[in-house]
């Protein structure tokens, strides 16, 4: 099994948000690409949605402090 791959997906929440894209990573295609052929409950999908998420909110965060 490959590794999640967490930088990408924090960057892509990260990017997301710069774009103007919803809290949600089912409207991100980058994140849906990445996410392609995986099998529901994959491990690796837990953490990069995670990811997604705390990128997202970083940015948000960083934007209106």
């Amino acid at each position: 099994m490959n590794k999640p791959n967490i930088q990408q997906a924090k960057a892509f929440g990260a990017i997301s948000f710069a774009r103007g894209i919803s809290h949600a990573p089912a409207l991100d295609a980058n994140m849906m690409e990445m996410l392609k052929g995986r099998k529901v409950g994959d491990p690796r999908t837990i953490q990069e949605m995670k990811a997604w998420h705390r990128g997202w909110h970083e940015a948000n965060l960083a934007a209106n402090s």
